[in-house]
């Protein structure tokens, strides 16, 4: 299955049907105590459902660093947002480990029944309570492939059986008719959406076009960014991890102060998205017209956690935002760093020797992207 973006979609899925009178919380298995306010939705200019708690341009909520990891890693494994996921949790235990509320326990509130069948460890470990809930949300997608009309059918009827059980899912057709559960359903994406993303826009993705993909043009990756640091040997940045990947820089580096969007430097399509403890969260794409200046592979690092605003397989036309710059991996502030490798780079993962990877700087002069 892709990677859901409907951390970003919130308020989109109160035109489906399903969600009209049916809608949130947590009863068998998630049992937690809501700590977010029914959320009212209004229409926008253009149509769409926006909720009132988003606040185009507010500061989100962060994911708290030392969860990040795991959170990536339940995204990754249940084929959904890290937005939502991270939404989840705020609203299951606002981030405590030590959380409880009737038989569930821990930061992702499981009762041991269930954390014994997809969890590992302690219970109350958070680490391994958010990879459970992964483990457990892949399971609930699976499980509603089938019976869903769409994806988004398919994510909430997901939520609702880990708030009140696959059970009650199951005996009412549907979203069971619990205030809890009809909350949870719409206030978990809404919470995904103006928590923790910088907008309250769903990039239209899922494999396809998005933008007006053809220009051929080039346009500079970090809007508002300036070039901070150059290709090659240099020493290593005070604060860094230091070894011999960080003394040749394989790529240059632009910085805004933090919070600008990354954008898509040209035409290209998505081929990875993931994090580790070096590029932080990276996302990788090949040039979508390599006809036009060689199909090369572009690696963005240090994307801010959960900011990733398309998915594996998208075409993304040049100038659209892909995620916004951060600090994390082996960073010592908010910056983008772009590196540009030839059209032999395996385009699905890191270039972390640097063995592929060319100089950006007179390939954006030729580009004429100023910088």
């Amino acid at each position: 299955m892709k990677k859901l973006l409907f951390g970003l979609a919130g308020p989109v899925l109160v035109g489906i049907s399903v969600l009209i009178g049916l809608l949130v919380v947590t009863v068998g298995l998630g049992a937690m105590t809501l700590s977010m306010s029914t959320v009212d939705d209004t229409d926008d200019a253009e149509g769409q459902n926006v909720s009132s708690r988003c606040t185009p341009g507010a500061s989100p909520d962060t994911i708290p660093e030392e969860y990040q990891d795991a959170v990536a890693w339940a995204a990754k494994e249940s084929g959904l947002s890290q937005e939502l996921i991270a939404a989840q949790i705020d609203n299951e235990s606002e981030w405590e480990p030590d959380a409880s509320s009737g038989l569930a326990h821990g930061i992702s509130q499981f009762t041991p029944a269930t954390f014994a069948q997809y969890g590992e460890g302690d219970i109350w470990d958070p680490q391994e309570s958010i990879k459970a809930q992964g483990r457990f949300m892949k399971a609930l997608m699976d499980r509603y492939e089938e019976q869903a009309e769409d994806e988004e059918e398919q994510v909430i009827l997901a939520l609702a059986a880990y708030n009140a059980g696959p059970g009650a899912v199951q005996r009412y057709n549907g979203v069971p008719p619990f205030e809890e559960t009809q909350n949870y359903v719409r206030d978990i994406p809404a919470a995904a959406q103006s928590n923790f993303t910088e907008d309250c826009e769903r990039p239209d993705t899922g494999g396809e076009q998005v933008g007006d993909v053809g220009s051929g043009e080039w346009t500079h990756p970090l809007p508002g960014g300036t070039h901070s640091s150059g290709f090659g040997p240099r020493p290593c940045p005070p604060g860094a991890q230091c070894n011999q990947f960080t003394t040749f820089h394989g790529g240059i580096d632009f910085a805004s102060g933090g919070g600008n969007d990354v954008v898509a430097i040209t035409d290209m399509t998505i081929t990875g998205i993931d994090t580790n403890a070096y590029q932080g969260h990276f996302i990788l794409a090949r040039q979508a017209n390599p006809d036009t200046r060689n199909g090369y592979v572009f690696q963005f690092h240090h994307c801010k956690a959960g900011s990733a605003m398309v998915s594996v397989g998208d075409t993304v036309a040049v100038g659209e935002p892909i995620c916004v710059e951060g600090n994390t991996g082996n960073s010592t502030g908010p910056h983008l760093h772009l590196q540009i490798g030839d059209p032999s780079q395996n385009a699905t993962q890191p270039d972390q020797t640097h063995q592929h990877a060319l100089d950006p700087v007179p390939i954006l002069i030729e580009a004429g992207v100023d910088f």
